[in-house]
């Protein structure tokens, strides 16, 4: 694997922030009218955030690479519960597909319900994943903590849970502790090793990249004592 040049991240980032999401919006507002469904604009998080985007490399040609998104809603309908809210991001997320299709003639697949995120998928011509968008859905409790919603796919079960109870927990406070260039260029070089080491498994078995991402940088503040 190899990091991927800041400027291949570009063209994907404009597609998903400045045409998948408008249309999720429009969508939104028009099947539940607008002013029921309020949520700031997705923060890209993990390691598109911090340019340590791993990608497969053949022939000068990168492929099998992730963007990790979060949505913070602010306001829902209130006749929806966890599962409702999700369902109704999945569809509109699959008419802003089909319309972007139209648009600009991008094809990306179906959105699919995961654990922690929807996942987007976009393929390169040989069938293979060129990249991906992995969207967390966010809101705060009365006491002001963070909420993922989280399909719980034994008993699909959906529900809120506190950020710091999965994978992404505070990875962001934890990050910026991170500090000058050889502590930066030996979370590079774990990371990299623990993302490949994670190729060899069967992809059910592989471990998200930003959980990945947040146990190299333990790691690597437990090696200075922190």
């Amino acid at each position: 694997m190899e990091y991927l040049p800041k400027s291949k991240s570009k063209e994907p980032k404009r597609i998903f922030l400045n045409e998948l999401m408008p249309m999720v919006r429009d969508f939104l507002g028009k099947e539940y009218d607008k002013g029921k469904f309020v949520f700031a604009t997705p923060s890209l998080v993990g390691s598109a955030k911090r340019n340590l985007i791993l990608a497969k490399c053949q022939k000068g040609k990168y492929y099998d690479y992730d963007f990790d998104y979060q949505v913070f809603l602010e306001k829902v309908p209130h006749e929806l519960g966890a599962k409702q809210t999700k369902a109704a991001f999945q569809r509109a997320f699959d008419d802003a597909i089909c319309a972007l299709k139209k648009k600009e003639n991008i094809e990306l697949q179906p959105c699919e319900d995961s654990t922690n995120v929807l996942t987007i998928k976009k393929l390169n011509i040989d069938g293979n994943i060129e990249y991906s968008y992995d969207i967390a859905i966010l809101q705060k409790n009365s006491k002001g903590h963070l909420m993922i919603l989280r399909n719980e796919k034994k008993g699909n079960i959906y529900h809120f849970v506190e950020l710091s109870n999965c994978c992404f927990g505070d990875f962001g406070k934890k990050s910026i502790k991170i500090k000058g260039i050889g502590e930066w260029n030996a979370l590079r070089k774990l990371y990299k090793e623990k993302k490949e080491q994670m190729q060899k498994l069967p992809k059910e078995d592989r471990n998200h990249s930003l959980s990945l991402l947040k146990e190299t940088v333990n790691e690597i503040l437990q090696k200075r004592g922190y």
